[in-house]
């Protein structure tokens, strides 16, 4: 069936799947039956064998732990990966890989309750152990996943006991050829997959910078960087958000200002034009043009001179 994955816990099936997937892989590098199931059940505890799971479900979070094992922080999987030439580390198979080979994680435990400081045994070792199922799920835990010391936390005997589920559950199986690893095409880079998670936080928020908090954040993002593609940049950015002032503001008339002024002009004008004194010689002039006005009647329109 292939691995099944994603940024949420799985059912008790999807991690069985992915467990059978785990099996396969490492009994194909001769991994013995017994360390199979103590790195699965560390697995159940870390990540519920899900491949694809960011720690507390904080996705994109690079300095917390992804994966199988949880690798803290998460460019540690990428890292590895890379230098071997392996660009898809959301893959099960490719996370497995690191966990075969990178024996620099096998270490001295600061645990108190751990066995002792150095591992008994070495990577190699520990591979093809037939020590107990609960001895070699301590192991792991001790010396490869080392989480914290408090048993309340790191849960030695739910690993223990998932451990025991698994070689309760493959027991007697033989093995079958791993999955094949998909070819992935056009695969989004992790830094724009950050970024996508950057801006989209950004919108919900609705973050509304000023010009200055604009520049500054500008600044501190560029740094101690006097290359000239930085000045160039910063000289872009300035230039772009001048051009968008001047769209908004215009010649930087503040038109509601205006608009108040003059509605106040012509409210002063009307006010001083209603209370103006009247002008008594107007009426006046007004009386004297009405007494020399002579009225004449129809007979004197027609009446003839002696």
């Amino acid at each position: 069936m292939g691995w099944i994955g994603g940024n949420r816990y799985l059912t008790q099936s999807e991690q069985d799947n992915n467990a059978r997937e785990v099996y396969n892989y490492l009994k194909s590098k001769s991994y013995s039956n017994n360390t199979i199931y103590a790195i699965l059940g560390n697995m159940v505890q870390e990540s519920q064998i899900n491949p694809n799971i960011w720690e507390g479900l904080d996705y994109g979070n690079t300095s917390g732990g992804y994966g199988l094992c949880q690798w803290t922080p998460m460019t540690k999987l990428q890292n590895y990966l890379s230098n071997v030439g392996i660009s898809d580390w959301e893959n099960g198979t490719n996370q497995l890989y690191m966990l075969d080979t990178d024996s620099g994680q096998w270490g001295n435990s600061g645990n108190p309750n751990a066995p002792s400081i150095n591992p008994p045994l070495t990577w190699n070792e520990f591979k093809v152990s037939n020590l107990s199922v609960e001895t070699l799920t301590s192991y792991f835990m001790f010396y490869w996943e080392r989480p914290s010391y408090d048993e309340s936390i790191n849960k030695l005997p739910y690993r223990i006991q998932k451990a025991l589920y698994y070689k309760d559950l493959f027991e007697g199986d033989e093995p079958t050829p791993p999955t094949p690893i998909p070819i992935k095409k056009n695969k989004m880079p992790l830094y724009m997959m950050l970024r996508r998670k950057y801006f989209w936080e950004r919108r919900t928020k609705m973050a509304v910078l000023t010009r200055e908090n604009f520049m500054e954040a500008i600044k501190t993002r560029i740094g101690e960087d006097t290359s000239d593609e930085a000045i160039a940049f910063l000289e872009d950015m300035t230039d772009t958000i001048n051009d968008y002032e001047t769209r908004v503001n215009g010649d930087g008339t503040d038109w509601k200002a205006e608009a108040e002024r003059i509605d106040k002009e012509w409210r002063e004008k009307y006010v001083a034009r209603f209370n103006a004194p009247v002008d008594d010689n107007n009426d006046n002039k007004g009386a004297e043009d009405e007494e020399t006005i002579t009225v004449k009647t129809f007979d004197d329109l027609f009446k003839t001179e002696e």
